[in-house]
């Protein structure tokens, strides 16, 4: 368990959600702007003014503040606290409960990882390993740990997908039948996803689309079928407008207006923070860079990438909507300025990662039905020595506190060493995880590496010495280990 919370977004909504359970206060009263003034710098980045209630609420939405008070309700009821209002409210107590919070959620995605993972493969050890690996070689098991809204929208997202497919499978299976249990839970939950984040309404066009081809596709490319199951379509379209209702009336209430978004803050002073010029920058974060690379901070995806056309042939139906997702959030994340820095790896794509990497199981399953033949077993023992090889490094980058990587250059520069050029080119092209490992081996051993190399390589042997043991104390000082 981490024994800091996150800094940023979560410390906003948790804040609002302290003010809350401690003070009885739902929104933060304008009188008491002077405590959260360090937060209302730029306007409308982290709150949103609610004028008709004269109160400040964080603009990532009420159903994630009210999850984020659930711990500080807990704290509250178990250990009686009672200390009012303060910046200083996150304190180990609200740490921990927030922590036990974020190991029931991940018991969630653990649950839903395996059972949609099951709908693909009859063998139970597959979907071990396939969770196994999905979770821990990369930048997931981070976000685990992470007391942010990412993994509230990763729980919801799988409990959707599950329940979704096994509404699309039974509606393929028998065309006249309509499977209540499932449509109602998929639709619920797809609701609490968008009131967490408005960004998900874009999944009811992509259920709906992905029905009308399924069924279209059934009866040979017949279009005029889906007149004959309009009313299962129309019952699709409903639960959308109801949502969409809910979400407004809520945003009405909560910030006295219906819509907020990037288009109403500009954080950066850009005069365009969407435009196609980010095309190019953006398609190689995403697809190679060694920071926002979905392949390195996904790795189970080079596993998958060889069963996607079976994936597609076996389960054709369920691959239209992997498709369209994909399609379309690196098509709406390839003209966004930002690719999420501060924050650890691809995270505008984590709540997709793992039903991105389910082809993977059909190459897991291969290899274990053929493991008695040379080459899949040898290819077998490969894939083990990279998982733990990945498992490391996601190890090492969890054991420093968040954001290392962007504290480490200021305490070098604190330190007195000049940031060379070679030391920031390595500060900025490096993985987050490479730079961890590097600073973990040099408190932990004295071992020296790449880095150590950049910050010594000037001073002779008898200074390098003195150098070194200063630092590893220094560095393990400024950035302790992140453990409760």
């Amino acid at each position: 368990m981490p024994g800091q919370f996150y800094r940023g977004d979560a410390t906003v909504i948790k804040v609002e959600a302290i003010n809350w359970v401690r003070n009885n206060e739902f929104g933060i009263p304008f009188s008491k702007a002077d405590k959260i003034e360090g937060f209302l710098s730029l306007p409308e980045s982290n709150y949103i003014e609610n004028t008709s209630r004269k109160t400040f609420h964080n603009r990532w939405g009420f159903l994630n503040m009210i999850i984020f008070s659930l711990p500080e309700y807990a704290e509250k009821k178990i250990f009686n606290n009672d200390e009012g209002y303060a910046l200083e409210i996150i304190n180990k107590k609200s740490i921990l409960l927030h922590n036990l919070l974020n190991l029931i959620l991940s018991i969630f995605i653990v649950y839903y990882s395996y059972k949609i993972s099951r709908l693909y493969t009859s063998k139970p050890f597959v979907s071990f390993v396939f969770v196994l690996l999905v979770i821990y070689t990369g930048y997931i098991w981070h976000y685990l740990r992470v007391q942010s809204y990412e993994i509230i929208h990763l729980v919801f997202f799988l409990g959707f997908y599950y329940y979704f497919i096994q509404f699309l499978r039974c509606l393929l299976l028998n065309k006249n039948s309509f499977n209540s249990k499932y449509f109602i839970l998929f639709n619920t939950i797809l609701v609490f996803l968008c009131l967490s984040k408005s960004f998900y309404f874009i999944l009811y066009p992509l259920v709906v689309i992905t029905c009308c081809w399924s069924l279209i596709t059934e009866h040979s490319g017949d279009f005029s079928v889906l007149l004959k199951y309009k009313k299962i379509l129309i019952m699709l379209c409903l639960p959308a407008i109801a949502s969409l209702t809910v979400f407004l009336l809520c945003s009405s209430w909560y910030y006295d207006r219906y819509f907020i978004g990037h288009g109403s803050h500009d954080p950066l002073n850009l005069s365009n923070i969407w435009s196609i010029q980010y095309i190019p920058a953006r398609l190689y974060d995403y697809l190679i860079s060694q920071n926002y690379s979905l392949f390195v901070h996904i790795p189970i995806l080079m596993l998958a990438i060889p069963s996607v056309h079976n994936f597609i042939y076996s389960y054709r139906y369920e691959a239209i909507f992997i498709l369209l997702l994909f399609i379309f959030l690196i098509s709406f994340f390839s003209v966004f300025y930002s690719v999420g820095e501060w924050c650890y790896g691809p995270r505008f794509f984590l709540f997709s990662a793992i039903i991105l990497c389910l082809p993977a199981i059909l190459s897991l399953e291969t290899i274990m039905l053929k493991i008695s033949q040379t080459k899949y077993l040898l290819l077998a023992i490969f894939i083990s020595i990279c998982s733990i090889y990945f498992i490391n490094l996601q190890h090492n980058i969890n054991q420093r506190p968040f954001f290392t990587r962007y504290h480490l250059e200021q305490f070098i520069a604190q330190a007195g060493i000049p940031i060379s050029n070679d030391i920031k080119y390595y500060l900025e092209t490096r993985n987050h995880a490479h730079i961890s490992k590097n600073l973990n081996d040099f408190i932990n051993t004295g071992k020296d590496n790449q880095l150590t190399y950049l910050l010594f390589r000037d001073a002779d042997l008898e200074n390098k010495i003195k150098l070194k043991t200063f630092f590893r104390k220094y560095f393990d000082e400024m950035l302790p280990a992140n453990y409760f």
